[in-house]
């Protein structure tokens, strides 16, 4: 039987375990319990008519006798115990991951209740955090067969951590609210004409796919194909109404096991009311390192190609920024980002050239195997090195000024899986910039909410 789990950021196909691993896993479990002290503080009558369920093989009926009781007995080690073998025997393994993470979490050398929790986690395709439970179940010396359970496990987590992921094939429906479609100031241009920022409800279609072809143990071709069409509402939105085409190929060596790098080259073509607005080509580098077990960073380098459909606005992009990510513990990840971008801009260009810093912060909680939120924080400062001038279109002051530009971006998103390949996704961000150029001070906020099926 095929599971598939959309739990995190990756899509990830696993072969449960078969009818006689099962038993051994039952077996195994139940013979590592009797070296396990029993809280008495459960009901005993309760445990006991579950526990005559379960080995008559009548899982649902104890799991339903259970999780009645849950609101009244959850937190005591073995009410859980047993709810989460119960859980994992009826098909549930993500109510049974939160009962046996409680039992682990108040009972740290309950390595019956530990062995499940490995189980749970690889049929919710969480295989690095079964791979960190095996380590410590190694470290509890366990029985001789309980040990063939944990190579079992390990046989199905060696391809998993190691082999080519699946590949990524995604479209999704979006509607959305735009404060300021076109990101304009809300001003007087030379103090009588008048600039407001449009506003407009949208829709949003989108497709994605990303292939992944393995050359041989140590190098993989990742090729990637994305699409957008965005249409606004109001008419005088229509102006912004967006198409882009994106494709890239990068190419992975893995050096070992904690190492590997890539390079690759891509394109991007952009369309603004249907007419050609700019098209960019590029080289990308990008360096991955795993630093300890729940810490990873990436180093990647950029040069992008800028041409516009207005020659004026060319120009070319070096782009550096690092990356860092922390598994708090299975259902929290932080992510910490520093990027470094210096702009070669044609001499037409209003500002001329421009560098930029940038710094976001990201937290990931996994709430539930079906609900995740995530919260963005992100700040940078432009800096253009020729001044614009006074009294132009763009600066109506009667001083010269060199433009920088300060942007705070916020946003929040909540992902909720209602069946297996969809999810529907809420969004919310807002962006606040100041500018020492008035013409480019603004903010706009956005809502939206998309229906997304992954095939």
């Amino acid at each position: 039987m095929s599971l598939t789990s959309h739990v995190g950021e990756d899509n990830v196909r696993i072969t449960s375990p078969g009818k006689n691993l099962r038993k051994t896993l039952l077996y195994s479990a139940l013979m590592l319990s009797l070296a396990t002290p029993l809280s008495g503080h459960a009901d005993p009558a309760l445990l006991e008519q579950a526990g005559r369920q379960l080995q008559a093989g009548q899982h649902e009926q104890a799991y339903t006798l259970l999780e009645a009781q849950t609101e009244q007995q959850a937190g005591n080690p073995d009410f859980d115990y047993l709810l989460g073998i119960a859980a994992l025997r009826s098909g549930k393994p993500d109510r049974a991951m939160f009962a046996l993470e409680r039992v682990v979490r108040t009972q740290p050398g309950h390595a019956a209740a530990r062995m499940e929790l490995v189980n749970a986690y690889l049929q919710l395709g969480l295989n690095h955090q079964a791979q960190a439970q095996l380590a410590i179940l190694e470290t509890q010396q366990p029985p001789d067969s309980a040990q063939v359970a944990m190579e079992r496990y390990q046989d199905i987590l060696r391809p998993r951590l190691s082999g080519t992921p699946d590949p990524v094939r995604m479209l999704a429906l979006s509607a959305g609210y735009d404060s300021n479609v076109g990101s304009y100031p809300e001003m007087d241009l030379l103090g009588f004409i008048p600039i407001k920022p449009v506003d407009s409800a949208y829709a949003l279609v989108r497709g994605t796919l990303w292939q992944p072809v393995q050359l041989d143990d140590h190098r993989r071709l990742d090729l990637t194909l994305h699409g957008q069409y965005r249409q606004h509402e109001d008419e005088d939105a229509e102006q912004f109404d967006l198409g882009l085409i994106h494709a890239a190929a990068l190419y992975n060596v893995t050096l070992n096991p904690q190492s590997r790098i890539g390079i690759g080259i891509q394109a991007n073509k952009l369309w603004l009311d249907q007419d050609d607005f700019r098209d960019h080509i590029g080289l990308t580098g990008r360096w991955e390192q795993r630093l300890g077990a729940d810490l990873r960073g990436e180093l990647g380098l950029e040069y992008l190609d800028y041409q516009f459909e207005q020659d004026n606005n060319n120009y070319q992009q070096i782009n550096l920024h690092g990356r860092v990510h922390k598994n708090i513990n299975p259902r929290l990840r932080l992510t910490g980002m520093l990027g470094y971008e210096q702009e070669e801009a044609n001499k037409d260009r209003l500002g001329g050239d421009a560098s930029r810093w940038r710094i976001q912060g990201d937290v990931n909680w996994q709430l539930n195997p079906r609900n995740m939120t995530a919260l963005s924080l992100g700040w940078s400062d432009a800096r253009y090195e020729e001044a614009y001038q006074a009294n132009g279109l763009h600066n109506p002051s009667n001083s010269e000024k060199k433009r920088n530009d300060q942007i705070t971006e916020v946003s929040a998103r909540w992902r909720h899986l209602p069946a297996r390949f969809w999810e529907i996704n809420t969004e919310f961000s807002y962006r606040d910039q100041q500018s020492s150029v008035r013409f480019y001070e603004l903010d706009r906020w956005t809502a939206q909410i998309t229906l997304l099926r992954n095939f």
